[in-house]
């Protein structure tokens, strides 16, 4: 059966070139051919198949070709309609929907005028008839119209002749649209491919190039020698060995399984399973690394990979490199010999790198003899190893990977609840080729290294001793050689239990050029958390700056009789000396007048604000896990504080650093023994950067005129103390604290100080007596006289301080400019009369109700030191903590200062 279309033409068939079908041979010539450019193309969008496309413009008329028939088609076809519904019309019959003129019915159009076939265009070619009225060739196929030409508008895509006539916006925007789209979907899929295949090919290709590293390669590179130098660059001051030398490895089989599964609670329970990473722990490293988070998503395969490899950098590159190398380490190693390498290698603190060095450094035992609650506090350590020293730390740690091995069945409830946090054994020292005081040197530069967090989340003191760097520390070779020998000169023929400590500091950078703290064996006193001692008068300084703070200046005056009564406490002087009423706080500071001081503290300024003066000047706010300058409730001090006694407790190297604000003017350094850190080659790895910061108040000129008119008051102290800096200026105080004994009284002194400044160094010195009990003991010379500040402490400040500037030729120059706050001192001084006691009653002063303090806004960081108190008559004893070396501290019922009577 046939289907017709256009005058019955075959859809299927090729059209003749007379336009008649032989088939049909009474039907009427079909209309004119029209022009065709010989291939046919859809004009519709295909990115768009539900929107049609906008109408195109009607096309400017065409001129004929040269040679062309004056009878060719006509100039504009019609636009096309919408398709046809309905019977087809007639022959004649106007095509609805196209506009033009009704298709010429039977008998067509004149015939053409005949033309030569080699002039004629290929879309008119002329009719052809066989031999012998043989039916004619049909039509090439490239010159057929297509099906459903009236839909077709080829001029709207391919006519160029002529300007188109403009879209309008909607049209414009639309095809912009349309062409952004198809960009955008091309690109996605080109990622969607990129995002699936590439990681993939990236994949097996990182797994064929990385190697994993065994633990025996890993050994040979950790834990190796340091280098410790003096401030010149060149001169080396130390060197610090590996502890405990080359490590041991052990086999699993060594390893107690009960240290191996608080191992595997602490850090990985699912090991046994995994395939070496763990999908949902990359996940969430990934969110912290975005949101700014921290830690996760490490297998204990990957810990190893990362300890391996060095790099622990915070990258996505990292990580998948990790991912690829625990994946290969998983196929090629059996879970046993992972763990093995594990155990061996990661890093457990105390410089112990490895499961048995870690046994050894915690407990000295090996690991096979290690308990379950042993070995998950180790375990417990491995997560932030360089806080082995924080107890609460350990503590929760432990609590943590007991109660994970009894989640994961490897403890009974009934041995958890049994089970107490052992107690590790001290940290043995560190093995070092030089010793002498000089080992509290490298003790404190450790100290220092361990508190410095490097970027990869590591302390400095681990990337200096896995890398065999350089560090250059802030000690002057000189100074330290003039330290030493002071020290030892003064103290050749005195009684082996007095302990004397020097620290000098640089006041413009905070820097430590000498350290003194012992002879290398037992407590450093210069420094230790344990060496804590009351500074006695040496502390009146901060009662001056919080007095300074309230615009209160050195010519106030104030009761300096002896004794004084303030509540239960009663006060006297050194020798029960007066300061003539009224007693102006310049002369105060010059004798050491203890009534003024503990007056101005209690009454005047408050002991907070005292404190506070302290704290910021230099002294820590904590020393160890203890808070300073509190009283035995960790509330606000007593009146002790004024004059440096009670629970008014201090370091020397606080002291030394305190006094440095002093000389810079108010600024406040940290005090710090490392500069820089360097490569084996010289190039710098790691440096020190400590700003200073005001101490006083956030006004430059106001900090500089309160810490000016502190030295102002200390400068005349030292005259007074018959002491000298060899013809510089200088200025400074002393300190005297009363021994306490067992009956409550006591004429002897426990601790005597000197702490004092040029523009250029500041530098205190301390001495204590303990006996071979650990006990303190009273101070006595070789003679058996009682030292006071301005004697043994003072000769060796003097004499360190004198010959140090000399060799270093420190210029002979004067503080700045002096500018008083608040009422000026006069130039006239009350002599020291001995009189009578006249005492004025004062509320106790824990029932004192201090005065607001006004304050100016302060920079915080680094606390002043605080002096020590001095004397008070039976006041309530309190409990004293255990000083170093054990026994307990006495408090000072008078401050022994200035001369000896």
């Amino acid at each position: 059966m046939n289907h017709h279309r256009d005058g019955g033409r075959h859809s299927s068939e090729p059209a003749w070139p007379d336009g008649d079908d032989p088939d049909l041979p009474g039907r009427a010539p079909r209309e004119e051919p029209r022009e065709q450019t010989g291939f046919w193309a859809p004009s519709w969008d295909d990115d768009d198949d539900d929107d049609p496309p906008p109408p195109p413009p009607r096309p400017t008329p065409r001129k004929p070709a040269p040679g062309a028939r004056a009878g060719g088609p006509p100039p504009n076809r019609p636009q096309p309609g919408p398709p046809r519904q309905g019977p087809r019309p007639g022959p004649g019959a106007p095509m609805p929907g196209t506009g033009g003129p009704p298709r010429p019915g039977p008998g067509g159009p004149p015939p053409r005028p005949a033309m030569p076939p080699s002039e004629a265009p290929t879309e008119y070619l002329p009719p052809a008839t066989g031999a012998g009225g043989y039916r004619a060739e049909p039509a090439l196929l490239t010159h057929r119209e297509p099906d459903g030409y009236d839909d077709y508008d080829e001029d709207a895509v391919y006519d160029d002749d002529g300007p188109d006539s403009p879209l309008t916006a909607e049209e414009e925007k639309r095809r912009r649209r349309k062409k952004i789209w198809r960009r955008v979907r091309r690109t996605m899929y080109v990622l969607m491919f990129l995002g699936i295949v590439g990681p993939i090919v990236a994949f097996f290709i990182a797994y064929q190039m990385v190697e994993i590293e065994t633990p025996e390669a890993l050994a040979s590179q950790q834990m190796q020698s340091v280098t410790l130098k003096y401030n010149d660059g060149t001169s080396d001051l130390t060197r610090i060995d590996p502890e405990g030398g080359k490590r041991t490895l052990v086999k699993l089989n060594q390893v107690p399984t009960h240290v191996q599964n608080a191992v595997l609670a602490a850090e990985d329970s699912t090991f046994w399973e995994n395939p070496g990473f763990d999908f949902t722990g990359i996940l969430g490293a990934a969110w912290n690394q975005v949101t700014g988070g921290t830690g996760g998503g490490s297998t204990i395969t990957q810990q190893y990979i990362k300890k391996a490899t060095e790099n622990e950098d915070k990258t996505f590159t990292r990580k998948a490199l990790e991912v690829v190398k625990a994946y290969k380490m998983n196929n090629q190693w059996t879970k046993q010999d992972t763990l093995q390498a594990y155990l061996n290698t990661i890093y457990f603190g105390r410089g112990a790198y490895g499961i048995e060095a870690a046994a050894q450094a915690y407990f000295k035992k090996p690991v096979g003899q290690l308990t379950v609650a042993e070995g998950a506090f180790i375990a417990g350590i491995i997560q932030l190893p360089n806080k082995w020293s924080n107890d609460q730390y350990t503590d929760r740690r432990w609590k943590y990977v007991m109660d994970q091995m009894v989640a994961n069945g490897k403890l009974n409830q009934a041995d958890r609840a049994a089970a107490q946090k052992p107690v590790p054994v001290p940290q043995q020292k560190v093995q070092s080729a030089q010793l002498g005081p000089r080992e509290y040197i490298k003790d404190q530069v450790q100290k220092e290294l361990e508190s410095t967090e490097t970027t990869n989340g590591r302390s400095l003191w681990d990337e200096v001793q896995k890398r065999g760097l350089i560090v250059h520390t802030s000690i002057d070779k000189q100074g330290q050689d003039i330290a030493e020998k002071t020290v030892r000169e003064a103290m050749a023929d005195q009684p082996k239990n007095l302990i004397p400590a020097l620290v000098a500091i640089d006041p413009k950078t905070g820097e430590v050029r000498a350290y003194y703290g012992g002879e290398g064996s037992g407590l450093d006193w210069a420094g230790h958390d344990r060496a804590l001692q009351e500074p006695g008068s040496s502390f009146k300084p901060f009662d001056l700056v919080a007095l300074l703070r309230k615009d209160k200046g050195l010519g106030e005056s104030y009761d300096g009789s002896s004794p004084r009564k303030f509540g239960a406490a009663t006060v006297t002087n050194s020798g029960g000396k007066d300061c003539n009423n009224p007693c102006t706080v310049a002369r105060a500071m010059e004798e050491s007048v203890n009534t003024v001081f503990f007056d101005i503290a209690l009454n005047i300024v408050g002991t907070p604000a005292v404190a506070k003066a302290a704290h910021d000047s230099g002294i820590p706010t904590t020393i160890g896990n203890a808070k300073t300058l509190v009283n035995d409730k960790g509330g606000a001090p007593d009146g002790n504080i004024s004059i440096g006694g009670g629970n008014t407790r201090v370091r020397t190297i606080d002291m030394a650093a305190a006094y440095a604000t002093f000389a810079d003017d108010g600024m406040r350094h940290t005090p710090h023994f490392v500069t820089k850190v360097t490569y084996p080659d010289g190039s710098l790895y790691h440096e020190t950067s400590k700003a200073p910061q005001r101490a006083y108040d956030q006004d430059e000129e106001k900090n500089k005129k309160i810490a000016r008119n502190v030295t102002e008051s200390l400068i005349k102290v030292i005259p007074y103390s018959k002491l000298n800096c060899g013809g510089r200026p200088c200025a400074g105080k002393t300190g005297t604290h009363e021994f306490y004994g067992s009956d409550n009284k006591s004429e002897e002194n426990s601790k005597a100080w000197m702490v004092g400044y040029t523009p250029y160094v500041s530098s205190a010195v301390s001495l204590a007596a303990v006996g071979p009990d650990g006990k303190p003991q009273p101070l006595k010379d070789k003679k058996g006289k009682d030292i006071y500040g301005k004697d043994l402490p003072g000769e060796i400040w003097q004499k360190f301080l004198t010959e140090y500037s000399n060799v270093r030729n420190f210029p002979k120059t004067n503080f700045s400019k002096f500018e008083p706050i608040g009422k000026a001192a006069s130039d006239e001084t009350s002599s020291s009369v001995s009189r009578p006691s006249n005492s004025t009653t004062q509320p106790p002063p824990t029932q004192t109700t201090l005065p607001p303090t006004t304050q100016p806004t302060t920079v915080p960081t680094t606390e002043p030191t605080p002096g020590r108190p001095t004397s008070t008559s039976k006041p309530p004893r309190p409990t004293w903590p255990t000083l170093p070396g054990g026994g307990p501290s006495g408090d000072a019922r008078r401050e022994n200062e200035g001369r000896s009577p």
